[in-house]
C-alpha cells in the first residue's frame, strides 16, 4: 500500500503542469456543474410560480395584424378589439366562456387628480 501511494507522489512531483491542469480542469467542471444545476432550478421554479399566479383555464386575446388583404384593404393592417367585441364573444360563445372582460393598456399617460 505504501508503494502506490509513493508512485503517485512520484507522478505528481515529476508533472507539476499536468497536475495541476487536471486539478484544475475538475474543480472548473464541477463549479460549472454546480451554476448550470442552480440556473436550470432557478428557471424552472420562475415559471412554477409564474405559472400558479395565473388560472389554468383562462386565455387572453389581443389584436394582431392581418396576413391577408380583404375587400381592397391591404394585408398588414392592425387588428383592434372593441367593446363590442367584448359583448359578442359573451353572445355567441355562452356554452364555453363563463365571463367576459376588457383590459386597458396605455403608456406614456400622466394621470392628475384634483
Amino acid at each position: 500500500m505504501l508503494d502506490i501511494w509513493q508512485e503517485i507522489y512520484g507522478t505528481i512531483r515529476r508533472n507539476k503542469l499536468r497536475t495541476f491542469l487536471t486539478g484544475f480542469a475538475v474543480a472548473w467542471g464541477i463549479f460549472m456543474l454546480i451554476v448550470l444545476l442552480g440556473a436550470g432550478n432557478g428557471i424552472i421554479h420562475a415559471f412554477e410560480q409564474n405559472a400558479s399566479e395565473r388560472a389554468l383555464n383562462s386565455i387572453r386575446l389581443g389584436g394582431g395584424w392581418t396576413t391577408e388583404s380583404y375587400d381592397g384593404l391591404k394585408e398588414g393592417r392592425r387588428i383592434q378589439l372593441e367593446n363590442k367585441d367584448v359583448a359578442t364573444t359573451a353572445e355567441q360563445f355562452s356554452d364555453n366562456v363563463i365571463s367576459v372582460g376588457a383590459t386597458v393598456r396605455q403608456s406614456n399617460v400622466n394621470l392628475s387628480f384634483g
